[in-house]
């Protein structure tokens, strides 16, 4: 929201109002705040090698116009690889994203509430990721933004958090016993062996 204070003798108070509620814009629209996206995950805990589901939701505020070639910039967790082939947007597949830290899914097209643009409003696009072996246990925070096309933040940023749990199996288990070299093979464990 922004404020403007202007000195404007022959307008009544009424009047500004009215024309606020209209949408009445003044030549300046903060582009930020014309994306909104939100991140989420499809897992809340993981282990080291699950493959982790990501949609990232993406919607055009703008009123009058569509917004064109928007790059969504996702900063993955360390150790997290993108699994080739998964994108998709809307359902479709897309082309695999550039980087690999952040992930740069780009040419994205919405078009605008007013039915400016043959694009969709809001657009969904998915993915996604395997765990990698030299991850640890804890908290893993993926990051996403939109970027327009100078390479502007043009959406908020949104996050969405895999906790990386232990694997019982490998890291929980205790394999006792002893061993024992049968030089008579007779496959019990004589006095000397």
């Amino acid at each position: 929201t922004h404020m403007i204070n202007a000195d404007l003798p022959s307008t009544t108070a009424s009047q500004i109002a009215q024309r606020t509620e209209q949408n009445l814009y003044l030549g300046y629209r903060a582009i930020a705040g014309d994306l909104v996206i939100q991140k989420q995950v499809a897992k809340a805990t993981a282990k080291i090698g699950d493959i982790i589901p990501y949609t990232i939701t993406i919607e055009n505020k703008n009123p009058i116009s569509p917004a064109l070639g928007v790059v969504i910039e996702d900063l993955i967790p360390a150790g997290f690889k993108y699994v080739s082939g998964s994108a998709r947007l809307d359902g479709v597949k897309i082309e695999d994203p550039t980087g690999t830290r952040p992930l740069r899914f780009e040419n994205i097209n919405l078009g605008s509430p007013s039915g400016v643009g043959s694009d969709p409003v809001k657009r969904k696009l998915t993915y996604f990721l395997v765990i990698g072996a030299g991850v640890t246990e804890g908290d893993y925070v993926n990051t996403a933004v939109a970027k327009d096309s100078f390479n502007q933040n043009a959406s908020n940023t949104s996050s969405a958090t895999v906790q990386v749990t232990a694997d019982p199996l490998f890291d929980d288990s205790l394999i006792f016993g002893k061993v024992y070299v049968d030089t008579n093979k007779n496959g019990i464990q004589d006095g000397d062996e």
